[in-house]
């Protein structure tokens, strides 16, 4: 049987929107007893554009070929962090994430001409909604009910003045790309880019 790999389509982040994010999770979310079973690395910070699962590592120059079709028609767009928001219960999320803001139509654009790429390769999408975010944590584990608006306000309520990566805007950056990584579970990082493509200049 040929060897699978488990893989997704993304939007990577610069190193810059990760450090933003890394600080504000180390910093408030963690000493603020806001605690999770599973901290993302932050080296693993990402926009999920499909979840194309377990695939013969023989197929991914197909998939590669997709991506860049779906993209062939695309310019560079750009995109910034916007709020915190958690999936599930509110008192006891599944998921802690970072919402994006900025040219959501043609994130919206983007991801509709993937996953028609990849349909006629047999990938079926989501019947759900497309909802970009950069996942952070998952699984609360702590003690009282989850506090968002709670935490929030420590984000934004001052005291951390002297760390200048905190007192900065959120940022934004433009998207010129999308990857295909691939899972490794159990390691750190646990995604490996294994191919990319690149928006038209």
């Amino acid at each position: 049987m040929e060897q699978q790999w488990r893989v997704f389509i993304a939007i990577p982040l610069p190193e810059e929107v990760k450090k933003w994010i890394q600080v504000r999770m180390n910093s408030f979310v963690i000493p603020t007893n806001q605690l999770f079973k599973r901290i993302t690395d932050p080296r693993d910070y990402h926009i999920t554009v499909q979840f194309l699962g377990d695939v013969e590592i023989s197929r991914i120059a197909e998939i590669e070929a997709r991506m860049q079709l779906a993209v062939q028609r695309l310019s560079p767009f750009w995109l910034q962090l916007s709020e915190w928001d958690t999936f599930g219960r509110r008192d006891a999320p599944k998921v802690l994430w970072y919402g994006t803001q900025g040219n959501l139509q043609v994130l919206t654009e983007l991801h509709h001409h993937v996953t028609a790429q990849m349909h006629m390769s047999g990938f079926l999408p989501e019947d759900r909604a497309y909802h970009p975010h950069i996942t952070t944590a998952r699984q609360y584990k702590g003690e009282g009910e989850f506090d968002l608006i709670g935490m929030e306000r420590v984000i934004t309520g001052g005291g951390h003045d002297e760390d200048p990566v905190l007192t900065l805007s959120r940022p934004e950056w433009q998207v010129d790309r999308i990857v295909l990584y691939r899972t490794r579970m159990g390691q750190r990082p646990m995604y490996e880019v294994v191919a990319e493509a690149l928006l038209a200049p």
